[in-house]
């Protein structure tokens, strides 16, 4: 989306993006269609809600390993970079992990006879 007084300039004078060759065309504003983005579902328990034990169980890593990316700041909770193992996630948060993936804390689905909490994940296919 641009500005509609530099539009015209784009579309006639950008042809390239780096090495790939780009086609433009104009649409309003108004014409725009929403964009239906597919998941794929995944049924996980966890110990407790840190961010660590859910990427650990999102993306079958360890504990240790989970946690070397929150501390290399390669992990961020709706588009903000966390940095402590121990933040508490929420349903609805967005988690994505550079050079593993994303997901969406679609539901809470409830405790197990352990305590352990049931969750639903999406992850955009």
């Amino acid at each position: 989306m641009v500005f509609s007084d530099i539009s015209d300039f784009i579309v006639y004078n950008l042809d390239r993006i780096r090495h790939e060759k780009v086609d433009f065309k104009k649409i309003a504003l108004n014409n725009l269609e929403k964009a239906e983005e597919e998941y794929r579902e995944k049924f996980v328990i966890v110990s407790s809600m840190r961010l660590d034990a859910v990427i650990s169980e999102a993306f079958n890593l360890s504990r240790s390993e989970s946690d070397k990316f929150i501390k290399s700041e390669l992990v961020k909770v709706n588009y903000s970079t966390i940095s402590k193992g121990h933040y508490e996630l929420k349903e609805g948060d967005l988690v994505s992990v550079r050079r593993k993936g994303r997901f969406k804390i679609h539901s809470i689905d409830g405790l197990t006879k352990k305590d352990r909490v049931k969750l639903t994940l999406f992850f955009p296919i």
